[in-house]
């Protein structure tokens, strides 16, 4: 089912999310499909056999039918009567045709990574229930970058569909990508402290506060969200409309957790326990500051003390 295909994507992606909605979100489902199809790992024997079974059908894309053309082969040929299939109904093709394939994807690196990615793209296709030119969608996957150490956020597919294919408010693109940015800042934690101009930074497709660029901060968007009255706002829809949960109480910034592994009982046990470590550790800093302030002040500090 659609609601449970989920596909990753760098925060730089959303940078365009306010200006031109479609272009953006088209650009994160296109990374998200070749990422989630760059990672599908498959045997060599089910891509020959796979291979096999379009070069029967007539449906390999351009540039694999090219590299099949160029071989010679013994035992490929077309099957105009079963196309691999046998009387069951079940593919199955010459287990002489297979090894063939299989041989030549082993002694042709090119012909295997060709091989490899019509594959990859085929079941990525296939996984999410969309329909795309093949073609197209190896050479995008050919083509494909690993960006590193970018923020990676990680969306359901069926969300993405539905806010590309409807009109949406400004406001709720934002709370889309305040959902985002809350994502890419958790990873993998249950529960993550973070503040409103991290959150905000992220928002608009950038690393951190430092990131962004003059114009953005100072356009009205940022401004009118970056007071603490209008987030909170934000916030709170968040946590109505994307179970986003958070908790502050006598600290510097908050803590997220998403979803309902974490209950909000378990959110502000793990924010007070934290808040308390930290408080003690502060303690110490300020006793051990204050004892070196002394020791420096007082001329002989070791003999003052009797033992």
């Amino acid at each position: 089912m659609k609601e449970y295909r989920y596909i990753q994507f760098p925060i730089s992606y959303i940078r365009k999310l306010f200006l031109t909605k479609k272009d953006s979100l088209d650009e994160i489902i296109m990374y998200g499909l070749c990422h989630y199809a760059s990672r599908l790992n498959i045997t060599i024997d089910n891509v020959a056999k796979n291979l096999i079974y379009h070069f029967y059908k007539g449906t390999l894309p351009d540039n694999l039918n090219n590299i099949v053309d160029f071989i010679t082969w013994e035992y490929l040929s077309p099957d105009n009567d079963y196309k691999g299939f046998n009387n069951e109904g079940e593919f199955e093709p010459e287990s002489s045709a297979v090894a063939e394939v299989i041989h030549n994807l082993e002694i042709n690196s090119e012909f295997h990574k060709e091989t490899l990615n019509f594959n990859r793209c085929i079941l990525t296709l296939k996984f999410f229930t969309i329909s795309w030119n093949i073609n197209t969608f190896t050479h995008m996957l050919r083509n494909f970058i690993i960006p590193e150490n970018t923020p990676i956020p990680m969306v359901n597919f069926h969300v993405l569909e539905e806010f590309r294919n409807n009109d949406k408010t400004t406001e709720q693109l934002l709370e889309f990508a305040l959902f985002l940015a809350i994502n890419s800042i958790k990873g993998e934690k249950k529960i993550v402290k973070t503040n409103k101009l991290h959150i905000l930074a992220r928002a608009f497709g950038y690393g951190s506060i430092s990131e962004v660029p003059s114009y953005i901060l100072e356009s009205e968007l940022f401004k009118k969200y970056s007071n603490r009255y209008h987030f909170g706002i934000l916030l709170n829809s968040l946590e109505l409309t994307w179970h986003v949960k958070t908790y502050s109480r006598k600290m510097r910034g908050f803590y997220v957790s998403i979803g309902n592994k974490v209950t909000y009982d378990e959110l502000i046990e793990f924010a007070e326990i934290q808040k308390k470590k930290y408080n003690e550790n502060r303690i110490k800093e300020i006793k051990k500051e204050a004892f070196l302030r002394v020791k420096n002040k007082i001329k002989d500090f070791n003999d003052l003390l009797p033992f």
